[in-house]
């Protein structure tokens, strides 16, 4: 989901050592000159820097300096700058951090993994902590995961209904899966894909709309939840303790 910042790097590298050839190589054969001098005069081109020549330059060789000015310059320009815009930016320490992540996963059992941080999934996350349960959440949108990742919580940024996303994850060695994304029908595929990769697993799952709880059932969700239910009935129970305590009273 997240381009490989090393191997941009390595195109970099790849197209300045190509540029750097190109010059020592065009000088050793318009000028004759020996290879450490046929490096020192690309560079010195290259850069830009205005250090002398090694010797006097005929008309080829003033020829090739010129083309390899105008070529050469404006590739290893274009090499810095990116190479610079690689390290500075924010997706590449995010991608070192999911390099990070997998081998701490790789070695990760019997843990649980929660799909999307909202709020029921940031509760399920923060009594997992509470508990001091091994998990890890897995979360599509950046901005999420990465408060995620200042919480010090263990995150994968990608798509739960991905069998990869959930491969990462180590669905094979978990001890339990809790689906709470935004909407049913994300949720009925997350218990999908997981249920068909790993049967035994332990599904747990969050139900907006009640009328979809069959679906779940059937999708192979071992537990359902509606938080709208539960919130309903704990209301419901308060005010029923109430109003017994205060009828005592009197």
């Amino acid at each position: 989901m997240q381009r490989n910042p090393l191997a941009v790097l390595y195109r970099v590298v790849l197209l300045a050592a190509l540029i750097l050839m190109i010059g020592v190589l065009g000088y050793r054969a318009t000028t004759g000159l020996e290879w450490l001098d046929a490096l020192y005069m690309t560079v010195i081109t290259l850069s830009t820097v205005g250090y002398r020549e090694v010797g006097p330059l005929d008309d080829a060789g003033k020829v090739f300096t010129i083309c390899l000015i105008l070529g050469g310059a404006g590739v290893v320009a274009y090499a810095v700058k990116t190479s610079v815009e690689v390290v500075l930016d924010e997706s590449t320490h995010q991608y070192f951090r999911q390099r990070t992540t997998l081998k701490k996963l790789a070695k990760m059992k019997n843990h649980y993994i929660v799909c999307g941080l909202g709020r029921v999934g940031r509760a399920v996350c923060e009594e997992l902590r509470f508990e001091k349960q091994d998990f890890v959440l897995i979360e599509s949108d950046p901005l999420v995961f990465q408060e995620a990742n200042e919480r010090g919580w263990t995150v994968l940024h990608g798509d739960a209904t991905d069998e990869h996303t959930l491969a990462q994850a180590g669905i094979e060695h978990a001890k339990g899966l809790m689906s709470c994304v935004k909407s049913d029908s994300d949720n009925l595929m997350v218990i999908m894909t997981a249920r068909g990769m790993r049967d035994g697993l332990k599904i747990s799952a969050r139900v907006s709309d009640e009328r979809n709880l069959k679906k779940f059932r059937r999708a192979g969700a071992d537990y359902i939840y509606s938080p709208f239910s539960l919130v309903g009935r704990r209301i419901a129970r308060s005010l029923h303790t109430r109003s017994r305590l205060s009828a005592s009273t009197y």
